[in-house]
């Protein structure tokens, strides 16, 4: 349940404070694809020394700042003051609010505080290495003014070697999406077919498994493979590579079939915070 809107504070980073940030950090990437979840240990351990992936709170308490409804952490910024090669700027590189009815204005205070302590150090500009899909950053930043870079160069390599092995660790996640989704009630079995791979699902009360080849399946998926890696990691959806003839279908009921295949494939926002690099 979302918390309510009411007064918060701003302030730095106190020992123990990682037992809460920790929670607060798995809790808001929850709904990202990226992140690797946190212990408080982990959490405190990356900002232990300051590195080329971030700053030192052990040096400079002000590099997290947290936001404080009464006794409640409602929100938190993790800001590198003194980037290794960027010697004029500063760079938030973690950002994680509380549901609440307030999170916007909370991420706004919060990137605030940032600017007006990096204008206090003689930094001429801030930069924000968060998500570009953070609904709540990229609603702040725009009304603040700020501008998206260009992206930097780079390419996206991967393929998929074993399909059914693949699948057969993701069945869990899988199983979850199909319990959360309208589509829960559907039973049978889908074909899924990419080159010169091919694995069947077998979609029944409430759990997918991998299962053997059998009769002909209830709904055969075909998949280009080069778009196979960007599909199963939720860089994109099955409708939109329908939508572009690089995924076909043959199932009875077709938009029902579709329904399901996007509410276990579907697009998942991306983030990996700056800590995490390596």
């Amino acid at each position: 349940m979302a918390r309510t809107r009411g007064a918060f504070s701003i302030r730095s980073f106190r020992e123990t404070d990682e037992q809460v940030l920790a929670h607060l950090f798995d809790e808001y990437s929850a709904g990202f694809f990226g992140p690797f979840r946190v212990t408080p240990q982990s959490w405190r351990g990356q900002l232990q020394h300051q590195s080329w992936t971030g700053p030192s709170v052990a040096k400079d308490r002000e590099c997290v700042r947290i936001a404080v409804r009464g006794e409640e952490i409602v929100g938190y910024a993790v800001t590198d003051y003194a980037p290794i090669a960027i010697s004029k700027g500063a760079v938030i590189q973690e950002l994680c609010v509380a549901a609440s009815e307030d999170a916007e204005e909370i991420v706004d205070a919060l990137i605030a505080d940032a600017e007006r302590r990096a204008l206090r150090r003689g930094k001429t500009f801030i930069t924000l290495e968060l998500s570009a899909e953070d609904g709540h950053v990229g609603d702040v930043c725009e009304r603040r003014g700020y501008h998206p870079r260009p992206a930097a160069p780079g390419v996206f390599m991967a393929t998929v070697t074993d399909l059914s092995a693949l699948l057969r660790d993701l069945e869990e996640e899988l199983s979850l999406r199909l319990r959360e989704s309208e589509s829960r009630s559907w039973r049978g079995t889908i074909e899924l077919e990419s080159g010169d791979q091919s694995c069947r699902l077998v979609v029944g009360e409430g759990a997918i498994t991998v299962g053997a080849e059998g009769d002909r399946a209830d709904m055969s998926v075909s998949v280009d493979p080069e778009v196979l890696p960007l599909l199963l990691l939720g860089r994109t959806s099955v409708g939109e590579l329908y939508a572009e003839d690089r995924v076909g279908l043959e199932a009875e009921d077709r938009e029902a079939a579709l329904r399901l295949l996007n509410a276990l494939l579907p697009r998942v926002p991306l983030s990996l915070p700056r800590a995490q690099w390596w």
